[in-house]
């Protein structure tokens, strides 16, 4: 077999090795820590890849040796990372866990970069194979997960030893390297197996440094808590836990946070009126309905069904319950005796798997009441890391949604979190509703909001409220003694108290409703004006911009840190490539630095792309997991074919005419990614999932065969000018590109939105083609200059 062969067959699961360990840290690291911390933690992981591609660029070892040891490099410090966080509680924080994530990215960034180097004219194939084990590592993610995090990774250890065994070229006779990489294979699957069936027990641990929901309620509970039911999926872990003190419920988390608790029923109604549920602050907006206000329900985030027992005490006759996470829904059934079948035959309750936005867009139903109960599950979920399940269920766009799906009497019922949210669902309502045609001041007709400030509660009816409906809830409003500093009802006129104190000095005044609030519905204050007066970023949120649960007016910390960190290490490459080129290696060619710099285009240009297109794929397609990997696998997939196909490309037309057309035809794709996102998206809502996924894929495909040619043709093009050395240097810079374009792809839709960090992306192929046309010819004149030396040589 020739060596680029055996290239191809090293560098394939590698990759997959790789790109398998990135989405089962951010599991990992989403239950141990906070979940902003794994976008952070992730970040500097890949940061690896390019450090050992830097490494690789400075040594001055055999090439041939690190292929071959790079493996055992990543396997051994794959199970130090596994062994120290779930073993070793010290390790547990976020800086120690980040430097142990690095070093397996980091001895893969060697075996990549070392690779390219060697067979530098096969690189189009090899890169090739990179995207294709991208690809099948995003596919096995799918069903190994299911083995659960710790499990996953110890796997992967044993697995990734193969290449180890059959690097490029002779591999190395040594009896006794062979018997190291023999012992760590089976100590990996060793470990592996014993932990499978356990014998051994490793479990993903909370850090003490992190809160979570979880640690907090077996902490609370004076050890009468248990663990009575754990399942693993690409979309998370999902845990079921009993409290011998309160026999009457158990709780479900996701990733240790977002409790929802299941309540004890035998399936009649009357077993409903559950005590504990009384004081629900949802079932406040459910009293008093007419007859022709309770004849169905849709709850979006149904969690362990305590939502559907307050429909059924509310007298709703149908209730559709839609929940994202099928491990709960499936825990749920298996507890039927426990919960009386809620999720499993209970008269008038329907359930359904999906995500809640996506399903509001494919139905044609209508209900009476939208219920959305503190939907946010704080647990990551997209490839970056950082976006989150829920942003798309509270936007400008998910109102409409929400109100074309409602009867004429019909009402959406938020419970949120705090005041806080309760502004900012009152402004992207109103800006909802402007985009309809109803002004800000006839908006606030139709909108209320009561509750303790502690879950108060958000309504917002289809018609605007009756002046008899205003009344029942005023009373309620003071019989409850509601303590929510953002109350607001229509067509109640505002009153003002004013306490002084005991000196008789006349105190603040203090108002019976939000006075901001009243001001706005009798038109006498705009949003704007209102929202001026907040530090917090309270303003609409859109699709574009879906960060519902971002209020700091600046960006995230760990956004921050981790575009500071790549910055960093952008410039210390920079500053000591320069001083090897000046002082150590003085005659390299010139045209190196703005293939460099073409290089650092791809690495931010992809991930620019990537991101904010794969976000906006999953709200037309709606399950998030699901959702990821088929566009990932779409997208590697067709990069993988572009690669391949620039390379028998190149040898019928120069390396550098395959780099400038497919930059182009890259940025032409990606700027027609949003014409059809906004044009034909919304005419497929109606179809089948089936089609949606098919119909994307088809999309993502094009997209990554043009995105995957120029990368590898940059690889071929400083071979062809003398620059082989600089092959791994261009990697660090592309990797470490790639951190940065992520984290500047999450910056800019935070700030301005997905479609201008499409565009960004756009824009930088667009340059890179046109400097490619610019500096072609002279590349091509040094090129020729330097065959001819090498011939005269």
């Amino acid at each position: 077999m020739n060596t680029a062969k055996t290239a191809f067959l090293y560098v394939l699961p590698i990759s997959a090795t790789a790109l398998a360990l990135e989405i089962a840290l951010t599991r990992f690291f989403s239950v141990m820590f906070e979940y902003h911390y794994s976008f952070l933690l992730i970040s500097l992981a890949i940061l690896g890849l390019g450090l050992g591609s830097a490494w690789v660029y400075f040594g001055k070892g055999d090439n041939r040796a690190l292929l071959e040891l790079s493996p055992i490099g990543i396997s051994l410090s794959t199970l130090l990372l596994v062994l120290s966080l779930v073993l070793v509680p010290f390790t547990r924080t976020v800086p120690l866990a980040a430097l142990l994530a690095l070093l397996p990215f980091f001895f893969a960034g060697v075996s990549l970069s070392g690779t390219f180097m060697r067979y530098p004219q096969a690189g189009p194939f090899i890169y090739g194979a990179d995207l294709a084990g991208a690809a099948l590592g995003t596919l096995a993610t799918l069903k190994l997960m299911q083995l659960g995090a710790v499990n996953f990774i110890l796997l992967l250890a044993g697995v990734v030893l193969l290449p180890a065994f059959f690097p490029p070229g002779a591999p190395s006779k040594s009896g006794r390297l062979y018997s190291i990489k023999t012992i760590t294979a089976l100590a990996a699957l060793l470990l592996f197996f014993l932990n499978l069936y356990p014998v051994l027990n490793l479990r993903v641990p909370f850090s003490k440094h992190a809160f979570k929901e979880m640690q907090h309620y077996i902490q609370g509970s004076a050890g009468k808590a248990e663990v009575v039911e754990t399942e693993w999926s690409a979309f998370g872990r999902t845990d079921l836990l009993q409290n011998s003190d309160r026999p009457n419920e158990k709780v479900f988390f996701i990733d240790g946070t977002a409790g929802s608790t299941m309540f004890r029923n035998d399936g009649t109604i009357e077993s409903a009126f559950n005590p504990a549920l009384l004081q629900s602050p949802a079932l406040f907006a459910l009293q008093g309905l007419k007859p022709n206000e309770q004849n169905s329900m849709l709850i979006i985030g149904s969690g362990g069904g305590k939502d559907v027992m307050l429909g059924r005490m509310a007298g709703v006759e149908n209730i559709t319950a839609v929940e994202v996470n099928r491990d709960m829904v499936e825990i749920a059934q298996d507890y039927s005796t426990f919960n009386g079948g809620i999720y499993s035959g209970t008269e008038g309750v329907e359930v359904e798997i999906a995500e809640g936005r996506n399903f509001i867009r494919s139905t044609d139903r209508q209900f009476d009441i939208i219920l959305l109960s503190i939907p946010v599950t704080k647990t990551s979920r997209s490839p970056e890391g950082y976006a989150l399940t829920e942003n798309y269920l509270f936007t400008e766009e998910s109102i409409r949604d929400y109100l074309n799906r409602l009867t004429p009497e019909g009402r959406i019922v938020v419970v949120a979190h705090s005041e806080m949210e309760i502004f900012k669902l009152i402004f992207t309502s109103l800006a909802a509703l402007e985009g309809l045609g109803i002004s800000s001041s006839s908006g606030m007709q139709r909108i209320y909001s009561l509750g303790d400030s502690m879950f108060p509660v958000f309504v917002l009816k289809r018609y605007p409220v009756s002046a008899f409906e205003s009344y029942h809830l005023h009373r309620l409003l003071h019989r409850r003694g509601f303590t929510s500093k953002a109350p607001f009802i229509p067509n109640i006129d505002q009153l003002e108290y004013n306490f002084g104190n005991a000196h008789g000095d006349q105190g603040k005044p203090d108002f019976m409703l939000h006075n901001g609030l009243y001001l706005l519905a009798q038109g006498k204050i705009s949003p704007e004006s209102l929202r001026s007066h907040s530090k917090k970023d309270l303003s609409a949120v859109t699709d574009d911009r879906p960060f519902f649960y971002h209020f700091d007016s600046g960006l995230p910390r760990v956004i921050l840190l981790s575009l500071i960190i790549s910055l960093v290490l952008l410039a210390l490459l920079l500053i000591s490539h320069l001083y090897l080129r000046k002082a150590v290696w003085p005659k390299s060619n010139p045209h190196s630095i703005h293939l460099i710099g073409a290089v650092f285009l791809l690495g931010s240009g992809f991930m620019l792309a990537e991101i904010p297109l794969i976000q906006k794929y999953i709200l037309f397609l709606g399950h998030p997991v699901y959702s990821m990997a088929i566009l990932l696998i779409s997208l590697l997939a067709g990069a993988a074919c572009g690669s391949s196909w620039a390379g028998w490309a190149s040898r019928r037309k120069s390396s550098m005419w395959v780099l400038q057309w497919s930059a182009l035809c890259a940025g032409v794709v990606i700027a027609g990614q949003l014409v059809l996102i906004d044009s034909v998206f919304p005419l497929l809502m109606g179809t089948s999932i089936f089609w949606r996924f098919l119909f994307s894929a088809v999309c993502m495909v094009p997209l990554g065969f043009f995105l995957g040619m120029p990368f590898p043709m940059c690889m071929r093009i400083l071979d062809e000018q003398g620059m082989g050395r600089e092959i791994a240097w261009a990697w660090a810079v592309n990797s470490i590109a790639s951190v940065l374009g992520s984290s500047g792809a999450i910056a800019l839709a935070l700030k301005l939105g997905y479609s201008p960090a499409i565009l960004l992306s756009a824009a930088l192929y667009f340059l890179l083609a046109a400097v490619g046309f610019a500096k072609g010819s002279k590349m091509r004149d040094s090129s020729l200059t330097g065959e001819l030396h090498k011939i005269n040589a």
